[in-house]
């Protein structure tokens, strides 16, 4: 059967999206051309804003105003945006045939939360254009449904992972619904590398990642395969992908996948508002629950990551071992290392200045460590720092970052945290080293901190600033 998108497209494009549309294939265009859009448009700012604000992209304070938007992410991301608001909206009106409706929109929840917990995992890539194309790498399914009711009921009540239903309708028609939701897109006007990826996330084939288009649509596939660990009958199988993809074609490190999988898990239950409003009953919500936090049982996960790399490794990259550490990853605690803290803590500052709040950095150390750790074993030492940062991490927000940055020395990064709370919060973290030490029957360290606070007025010095002063606050504070 072919599909003429012409005739089937469910629904019309609306006058905003068709003005959306427009100005993104005008090219370059100012903030101001934009903001008329969304506010003369009735509802249309105050739905692309309920989106950016919303649990899949978690931002840490929320926004009030597209202008200000605009300006922070880029004029031609907000219109992108705002038009995938308007489509998702548009298709979920319409409603559903045969097609579970619930499960649907429940899965692109998902599909965009996980597309912008694995983008994080690349800073070279725009997690706003991830999420998009995560979200509406779908939307052919809606087409198919609405000519052939009958076609998914029987296919999509079996439980199997999301591959399943685009091979079926490979088989039925010749291409999938990933190819039809491209089709759609370059109709309402995204942006060619959102529609392309679109169109490549249902790959079977080993994929390539050689521009930005191929990048996304890795992602959103990435991001499909985490969505089906909600509904899947076999996780197990779903974790082994995911697993075997990250560490053979992205060369992520394993620590790196579980941290976003654990992410992922937590995030699930903020997206309970959202699903209210698309009006998903609360039965189907808990359930998906349900099949996710049994799939991302941390030993679960554990077991099938060390399975996965039995599978056989794809020709075109060469397999990694999985004890391999990236150079993101400090290889004896799982934090990350000064090298990733640097860029980390950089893009903290940047957004600092927006969201109008402090940023604080501390910094927990052992003195003279190097002397300590001639006095024990190598198992002995790698337990007490082990020891040291499971504690440390346990005691922060999910927000926070936390890295070994020597041999007994940990910083932490604090969003929003004020001045007048680091004293409480270094001290803190001071008990938490004596809490090792006791642990693993060490001595009492001599322990040394400090901290710095930076105000937002202030969050345009560089990480290396920072961290300079941060140093220097150990003579005054430890």
């Amino acid at each position: 059967m072919a599909f003429d998108i012409n005739d089937s497209t469910l629904p019309a494009p609306t006058p905003a999206s068709l003005l959306l549309a427009d100005l993104l294939r005008s090219g370059e265009f100012e903030v101001q051309q934009l903001t008329q859009i969304l506010e003369g448009t009735p509802g249309l700012a105050e739905d692309t804003l309920n989106f950016v604000n919303s649990p899949i992209f978690q931002p840490r304070r929320p926004h009030s105003d597209v202008h200000r938007l605009a300006v922070l992410l880029g004029a031609r991301t907000v219109a992108a945006l705002s038009l995938a608001t308007t489509i998702a909206q548009s298709y979920a009106k319409a409603g559903t045939q045969g097609l579970d409706q619930h499960h649907f929109w429940l899965r692109v929840m998902l599909c965009a939360t996980a597309a912008r917990l694995l983008s994080e995992l690349d800073k070279s890539l725009p997690a706003e254009e991830a999420i998009i194309a995560a979200s509406l790498q779908d939307i052919g399914m809606l087409v198919i449904d609405h000519l052939l009711p009958a076609f998914y009921p029987a296919n999509t009540d079996q439980g199997d992972d999301h591959n399943a239903v685009a091979t079926r309708e490979r088989n039925e028609f010749g291409i999938d619904h990933s190819a039809l939701s491209q089709s759609i897109l370059e109709k309402w006007g995204l942006p060619e590398a959102i529609c392309n990826a679109t169109g490549l996330s249902h790959l079977n084939e080993a994929p390539l990642r050689n521009n930005l288009a191929e990048q996304l649509g890795f992602i959103a596939r990435l991001a499909s395969l985490a969505a089906d660990l909600a509904f899947s009958s076999d996780p197990d199988a779903i974790l082994q992908r995911l697993h075997y993809h990250c560490l053979n074609e992205l060369e992520w490190h394993s620590g790196q996948l579980t941290m976003q999988l654990h992410l992922f898990r937590s995030a699930y239950n903020e997206l309970r508002p959202l699903a209210d409003r698309m009006k998903i009953p609360a039965a189907v919500f808990q359930k998906a629950g349900q099949h996710l936090r049994e799939a991302l049982q941390p030993r679960r996960i554990e077991n099938a990551l060390k399975t996965s790399d039995e599978l056989p490794k794809p020709d075109k990259h060469k397999a990694r071992d999985v004890s391999e550490v990236s150079e993101s990853i400090d290889p004896i605690t799982g934090l990350y290392n000064r090298h990733a803290l640097t860029s980390l803590l950089q893009n903290e500052l940047n957004r600092c200045e927006y969201d109008q709040q402090a940023l604080s950095v501390f910094l927990v150390g052992i003195r003279h460590y190097s002397v300590i750790r001639e006095c024990i074993s190598e198992e002995d030492n790698v337990a007490f720092l082990q020891a040291i940062a499971q504690r440390v991490d346990r005691h922060c927000r999910r927000d926070d970052i936390v890295a070994r940055i020597t041999d007994a020395d940990f910083v932490v990064v604090c969003p929003s945290a004020e001045a007048e709370a680091c004293p409480a919060i270094c001290q803190r973290f001071i008990s938490q080293f004596e809490n090792a030490a006791a642990d693993t029957e060490n001595a009492s360290p001599d322990i040394y901190s400090g901290y710095v606070c930076v105000p937002y007025e202030r969050s345009q010095r560089s990480a290396s600033v920072v961290l300079s002063e941060l140093k220097q606050s150990l003579l005054s504070y430890g």
